[in-house]
């Protein structure tokens, strides 16, 4: 029997509501406006809360099913972030008791397996529900608890709040959480259970296999990977007689501008590139992936304690914020401070007041857009299309930092429920499973053989926009820059990276100076961390 706890399909009508719904809604709301006024509309659609929350969760992390939150989201300000959500987690997970025991082998009595998750959107879940769905056709024994905890930061707190029986044996969070969740003593990696490796972990793609390698053990299964791509409506270039190749390299800077200049002076997308304070920091954090450069020393913490500097105040991080500074100056730029519903940046690609070209956001939204885009939900923008290309790329060199989520087996004392935990665990990241959830999603499939999949061959076939992402990451290697900061702060470090960079592009703060003051405040967050294990 499979049991699912605040079945997501029960509230997708009313809590749950999809990407693809908020946009339609905004799209109608603001052609209505524009048609009655011509006037910005200050409305953002966005998607309410979900199951269960922490009582000082002001708003989900994550980007594929954000909510809804009062105030001007699209300010020229750089936001303040909120006290919990955009600050330091308090916590680090609670370590179990026991030593890790497992018993891979499918139960010969009835065993429930508990699984929290952080994601939304309909065809997310749904994608889920038939994963798990086919796990459970095999095995009638195992019954499973489905809990979304909405968003990674808020599963986190959960977590550490929730009695050690009430906990989960597969925990999904952030995959920048990696060393965190290494560190804390509550998980146990995959191969606890057979002694190595699962085989159907075995042709991981190298990137994604290094970015959860923490002192050369691999700790979790990345069952939700996702990455930025640049998101833009290739009929608005077409009437230019431009375009975009996304299947060729990324776009370069000059390019990028000469576009959304050209589309504002058309007036066809005034708004330029949507930026935010999480975009914004990919100018550093992403693109050192292409100038094979390290974030935090030695070797972006790949070699554990003690860290000993952070580099984010380098001429090509410099000069990467001074163009979107720019940019901005020049009113290229749409300004939409947090991002806080997780889609303000999409919504301006639909606003007629004042529509912007690109913007860049996560893979995981692909399904949701193609749904909108493809299905019938932009009447009011007739002729729109969907243009996904690698992110733009100041030396025109493809590459980007593995995102998403994994799930975490965790160490609760039962041998047979953490056997039965990585049963599933191994089911979901299966070729078949894999090929299923990147097809409905956009979440880039985790192994070669779930891309190869006849499944995603075909969905890629279809709407080549989905294998944009995949094809970022499946070039790299799992070199310390290509798989990005390796610290257990590294959720705060982005965040003080991401407040530097709207200081320089909205503020004009000096962007040199400003970068070395994140440096500090990063490194003094980190040395904390290394001596007692908290983020704050």
């Amino acid at each position: 029997m499979n049991r699912v706890v605040g079945d997501p399909r029960r509230r997708s009508g009313r809590r749950w509501r999809s990407i693809a719904a908020a946009l339609v809604v905004a799209a109608v709301g603001m052609a209505l406006v524009a048609a009655c006024s011509n006037s910005e509309s200050g409305d953002q659609a966005g998607v309410t809360p979900t199951t269960i929350r922490s009582d000082d969760d002001p708003a989900s992390d994550d980007p594929a099913s954000g909510d809804s939150t009062s105030g001007d989201s699209t300010s020229d300000d750089p936001a303040e972030p909120p006290d919990d959500d955009r600050t330091a987690l308090d916590a680090t997970v609670p370590p179990a008791d026991d030593p890790p025991v497992c018993e891979l082998a499918t139960p010969t009595t009835s065993t429930t397996v508990t699984v929290w998750h952080s994601l939304g959107g309909t065809q997310t879940v749904e994608a889920i529900d038939e994963i798990v769905d086919a796990f459970v056709a095999v095995h009638p024994e195992i019954d499973i608890e489905i809990v979304a905890t909405q968003g990674y930061d808020n599963a986190l707190r959960l977590f550490r709040d929730t009695p050690p029986d009430e906990l989960p044996d597969l925990f999904m969070t952030s995959i920048d959480s990696a060393r965190l969740l290494a560190e804390s003593g509550g998980f146990v990696p995959p191969q606890v259970c057979s002694g190595e490796s699962p085989a159907v972990l075995d042709d991981l793609l190298p990137v994604i296999r290094g970015t959860l390698t923490i002192d050369d053990v691999l700790w979790a299964y990345p069952f939700n990977v996702s990455t930025p791509v640049l998101v833009y409506d290739p009929s608005l270039l077409a009437e230019l007689d431009l375009e975009l190749d996304p299947d060729g390299p990324p776009v370069g800077l000059d390019e990028l501008r000469d576009i959304a200049a050209a589309l504002a002076e058309s007036e066809l997308a005034p708004g330029g590139l949507v930026l935010y304070d999480r975009s914004a920091s990919w100018l550093v954090e992403q693109w050192a992936v292409h100038h094979d450069h390290v974030l935090v020393e030695p070797d972006n913490g790949r070699r554990g304690h003690p860290v000993d500097g952070v580099r984010f105040a380098t001429d090509e991080a410099v000069a990467a914020l001074e163009w979107a500074r720019d940019l901005h100056d020049d009113e290229l730029v749409s300004w939409v401070g947090l991002n806080q519903s997780g889609i303000d940046d999409l919504l301006k690609l639909i606003d007629l007041s004042d529509r912007a070209a690109f913007t860049m956001h996560t893979s995981a939204s692909i399904g949701e857009l193609v749904e909108l885009v493809y299905g019938g939900g932009l009447a009011d923008l007739d002729g729109a299309e969907l243009g996904v290309a690698p992110i733009p790329s100041p030396g025109a060199t493809e590459g980007s930092l593995v995102g998403g989520g994994a799930l975490w087996l965790r160490d609760g004392g039962d041998p047979v429920a953490v056997g039965a935990a990585a049963l599933l665990a191994e089911h979901v990241m299966g070729p078949a499973s894999q090929a299923t959830f990147a097809a409905a999603t956009g979440y880039v499939p985790a192994t070669v053989s779930a891309a190869e999949h006849p499944v995603t061959v075909a969905r890629w076939e279809e709407f080549p926009q989905f294998g944009v992402g995949y094809r970022q990451l499946a070039g790299q290697g799992a070199s310390p820059s290509e798989t990005g900061m390796q610290i257990g702060p590294r959720v705060v470090v982005q965040r003080v990276l991401e407040a530097a960079a709207a200081d320089v592009i909205v503020n004009g703060a000096d962007a040199r100076s400003r970068l070395g003051a994140a440096e500090d405040e990063a490194l003094e967050l980190i040395r904390r961390y290394e001596l007692d294990g908290t983020e704050e």
